[in-house]
């Protein structure tokens, strides 16, 4: 068989096929999952760096490094809190935390870069893709481990029954339980139907012979007492055949 119409090759590459997708699959949701609860560590984080900074401003009226009270920073949706609880959103690149200062018409805003998000990530990606590559290895090896079992099996079973086809008294006795059994155990048991059948009519073949063999024989001399002439040579001849 070539390797296109192998089920050696099908089964394997199918199982295959199968891992990728559900390693895919995992993927993406371990992924999110990941960025997630990064994105909310940062998000916490945020929270910190905007209390400590609303603490020293209020204390020395200084600004730390990565505070600002520019009306105008981080993204628009950001400036819409109200009252003097913070608020934080997250615009793919940077973290951003605002809260309305006590006693003050001003915001103060601090922004965190998304590093730790983009570096979890990464890490996520190098060690999945680590996983993913000995998951397909384990896969690819047991997948052809089964599949050549599975081949072996159907080999023996074809060449036995061609043997069986050549006239010879072999059976395939597969020890399985599966598919693969059964069918052999169908083959099995046509064959030992065919030989019955086939011992069957030999026996009859045998038996009309021997039936036959005495009117025959008698029908022989009976012919060879005609005496010669045209009535009596046909008759001889047609006995003889």
């Amino acid at each position: 068989l070539s390797v296109v119409h192998s089920i050696r090759w099908r089964l394997a590459l199918l199982t295959m096929l199968v891992t990728v997708a559900a390693l895919g699959a995992s993927f993406v949701v371990i992924e999110h999952k990941v960025a997630t609860d990064a994105r909310e560590r940062l998000r916490e984080r945020a929270f910190v760096e905007l209390e400590s900074a609303a603490v020293v401003f209020e204390v020395t009226r200084k600004l730390r490094e990565g505070a600002t009270l520019d009306p105008t920073a981080g993204p628009a949706l950001l400036r819409e809190g109200t009252g003097t609880r913070p608020v934080s959103l997250y615009d793919g690149n940077a973290m951003w935390a605002s809260v309305q200062l006590p006693r003050e018409d001003r915001r103060l805003t601090v922004r965190l870069a998304a590093t730790p998000i983009d570096e979890q990530r990464s890490s996520t990606r190098a060690a999945f893709g680590l996983a993913a590559l000995g998951g397909l290895a384990v896969a690819l090896v047991l997948a052809s481990i089964a599949a050549v079992s599975m081949s072996r099996r159907l080999r023996h079973a074809s060449v036995t029954a061609r043997s069986i086809a050549e006239g010879a008294s072999t059976r395939i006795r597969d020890p399985g339980r599966d598919e693969i059994a059964v069918l052999s155990a169908a083959v099995d048991d046509m064959a030992d139907a065919l030989l019955e059948r086939l011992q069957a009519e030999v026996a009859f073949s045998a038996d009309v012979a021997h039936e036959l063999r005495t009117p025959v024989t008698g029908l022989v001399s009976a012919a060879e007492l005609l005496g010669d002439g045209l009535p009596a040579d046909p008759v001889r001849s047609q006995v003889a055949r």
